[in-house]
């Protein structure tokens, strides 16, 4: 019993809670080549990066948009990086 409370089993494994960060530090995991989002978003599947030299947001039905800041998205504090998928 005793090895058994050494081990940690998989399935209470705590979720690892994400980096949230500001807008500035936003755009330089952009330039790294990630994707990010906010919270406030509340769907990690919209989702703003860079391509080609510019901003764009990926919304419902994978739909890249030209990605016009609003001064809420400079203003975040709200901000992560999207896992791979």
């Amino acid at each position: 019993m005793e090895n058994f409370k050494k081990k940690r089993s998989p399935f209470f494994r705590k979720k690892k809670e994400k980096e949230i960060f500001n807008f500035p530090t936003a755009v330089q995991h952009l330039i790294d080549g990630k994707n990010i989002s906010k919270k406030e978003w509340e769907d990690e599947n919209i989702f703003g990066s860079l391509k080609n030299g510019e901003l764009i947001i990926r919304n419902e039905g994978n739909i890249d948009n030209t990605w016009v800041l609003s001064e809420g998205d400079l203003t975040g504090e709200d901000w992560f990086v999207v896992d791979e998928k």
